[in-house]
């Protein structure tokens, strides 16, 4: 089954599902070094490394060719966000 994963921090929630045997085809998160540790930790398809609220159809349509089953998020805590 293939996930999408949305504030996707360091990787941990996906850490799980991967373990578990998912394909995790792509991941969002605003963080660089979170990002970087997701990449190395998890190794999805696409890393969007951006404000999810600026993501659109043009960096969405390569994943959407892959009928994403699950979508996982875990958004972050008021009082540790970058916000």
């Amino acid at each position: 089954m293939n996930v999408l994963d949305l504030f996707s921090g360091g990787g941990g929630f996906a850490l799980g599902f991967k373990a578990a045997g998912y394909n995790i085809i792509g991941a969002i998160e605003l963080d660089e070094s979170a990002a970087n540790t997701y990449m190395y930790n998890i190794k999805p398809r696409y890393l969007f490394r951006m404000d999810i609220r600026r993501l659109d159809g043009i960096y969405l349509k390569n994943i959407l060719n892959y009928n994403i089953d699950i979508v996982i998020a875990s958004p972050p805590c008021e009082a540790f966000t970058l916000a």
